[in-house]
């Protein structure tokens, strides 16, 4: 049996098992798995403190790619999984990874360069790995919809937005749906 990296990618944006999402499971030559799944550790998606979880219901996932890798990389992969796992070690958690903390795209990304696996490190949202992983260049649904070419107003439909007035980046919030059972709205956070 081979070692292997599994990239796992949601992008389904409201499921049984939470919000879109991108996780990595490394199996040794044995057949055991060891899954990295970083969150949020609270309900705040938009920042605040993160967690690893060591399960992951892949029957969630949307697209995956297995990767065989040497024993070498597997080691380090799974020394860097490891030592993000643990409390001291778990960075922060922000939805859109822009230096305040990361995202489960980033520390996937993480743990796979600690073993020279380069595929992720330009994107940050779950849509852009599933194209990644079905041999695009990691262009997803919202860049295509963003595209200057694309009229931005038939997907958006009806909807409210609002710009955040952000210096630093633009992005737009869409209020997209609202879930009744958590008697919340969501909203969709769109980086330009």
């Amino acid at each position: 049996m081979s070692y292997t990296a599994t990239i796992f990618t949601d992008t389904v944006p409201v499921t049984e098992g939470g919000l879109v999402h991108t996780w990595v499971t490394l199996t040794d030559n044995e057949g055991n798995p060891y899954t990295y799944s970083f969150s949020p550790a609270t309900k705040d998606i938009f920042g605040g403190p993160g967690e690893i979880h060591p399960n992951e219901n892949p029957e969630r996932a949307t697209s995956t790619k297995t990767l065989v890798i040497s024993k070498d990389q597997f080691d380090s992969m799974k020394a860097e999984g490891d030592k993000l796992s643990s409390p001291e070690n778990t960075p922060a958690y922000e939805l859109a990874a822009n230096n305040q903390g990361e995202n489960c795209v980033t520390v996937t990304d993480t743990i796979l360069e600690a073993g020279g696996v380069d595929m992720l490190s330009d994107v940050w949202r779950p849509g852009q790995v599933e194209d990644i992983l079905n041999g695009g260049t990691g262009q997803d649904y919202w860049d295509k919809i963003l595209d200057k070419n694309t009229d931005f107003a038939q997907y958006i439909g009806d909807k409210n937005f609002e710009t955040t007035g952000d210096p630093l980046w633009s992005s737009i919030v869409v209020s997209l749906w609202t879930v009744p059972e958590l008697k919340q709205e969501w909203k969709v956070l769109i980086v330009m």
